[in-house]
Formats: C-alpha cells, structure tokens, sequence
C-alpha cells in the first residue's frame, strides 16, 4: 500500500503554492466536497463501491493539495480498503473520516472568497484567446492543477463557461475536449 506519510512531495507542493492558487483551491475544495461524506455513505450503503472509491480518490488528491495530510490520509486509507470493489472498510474508518473532513470544512470554510465571475464586457481578440488555449492545452494533459490559474483569462473567451467548469471539478479529461472545441471555433 502507498503510503502517504513516506512521501514529502505533498507538502513542499503545499508550501510553493501561489497564492492565488490556494485560493483557488480552497473555494473548490469548500464547494465541492461539503456534501462529499455522505455521498460516500450512500455509495457504499447502496454497494456502489466504484463510485466510492472514485469520490475519496478526488477527495484524497484535494486533501493533499491543500496539505491536509491527516485527512488525504484516511481517505488513501479507505479507498485502498476499496480498491478491488470491495467495501472492507470499517464504519470506524468511515466515521474517522467524517470527522476529518468536518475538520478541514471547518478551518477553511471561513477562509472561502467567492469570486465574482461577472459576464466580460470586454471579450479578447482570436489570437490571444489561440494563445491563452495552447498554453493551457499541455497543463490539462499533464492533469495540473496549475489549470486553475487560468479561469480568469479564460471568461474572456465566448462559451468557455463548460471549460472552465470541468477545470473546476478537476476533470481534465472532459476540459481538454472542451478545450478542442473552443479551438476549432476559433
């Protein structure tokens, strides 16, 4: 099993964030994982354990990019307890992480600063928005969340919103092919 503690990258990544980027991170983490436990639960109540699994999975990679290491730690934990579509997780480990995460909501829910993303009046040209699309392109196939940092440049493009928000929800995956359209339209 991996072992997260063996492994200091996490937290030299945690420290050289920008700060803007952490901001970042923490509206996303706050708004997309204050209901995450318990739809973990219900997952595993109704044997959907694939879809489990793939709900810590995120909630470990986020855990750690903020450097909340105890609790990307419970969540390895779990999710390697299910791993092979089995729940052999205990309703203790369940419970542990529960805690864990209200912690975590806790200290930086009130650390949250939503950001307005109001309608651009002023949209960029073709060019630079080619050029704002092909310095993102490698970022979204590496899976960085460095991705982040681009948001602001991206609502100047028209009907970037879907990109933006596979961005959001770290499904690089989806923005990438959002990312192809956009191109093409240009």
């Amino acid at each position: 099993m991996y072992n997260i503690a063996d492994d200091d990258s996490t937290s030299s990544f945690h420290e050289q964030q920008d700060p803007k980027l952490k901001q970042e991170l923490i509206n996303i983490f706050v708004k997309k994982y204050r209901n995450i436990y318990r739809e973990v639960k219900e997952a595993i109540d109704v044997g959907n354990i694939k879809l489990a699994h793939r709900l810590v999975h995120t909630l470990k990679s986020s855990a750690g990019q903020l450097g909340k290491l105890k609790l990307q730690k419970t969540a390895n934990d779990i999710e390697y307890k299910l791993k092979k579509g089995e729940n052999l997780s205990s309703s203790g480990q369940i419970a542990i992480l529960e805690t864990e995460l209200n912690e975590v909501l806790k200290e930086l829910t009130p650390l949250v600063k939503e950001t307005v993303r109001p309608v651009a009046k002023v949209l960029i040209d073709k060019a630079a928005a080619l050029k704002l699309l092909l310095e993102l392109e490698p970022l979204l196939k590496a899976g960085s969340i460095n991705c982040l940092t681009f948001i602001e440049g991206l609502q100047l493009i028209p009907e970037s919103e879907e990109l933006i928000q596979h961005i959001e929800d770290y499904n690089f995956r989806k923005a990438m092919e959002m990312l192809v359209k956009l191109k093409d339209k240009l």
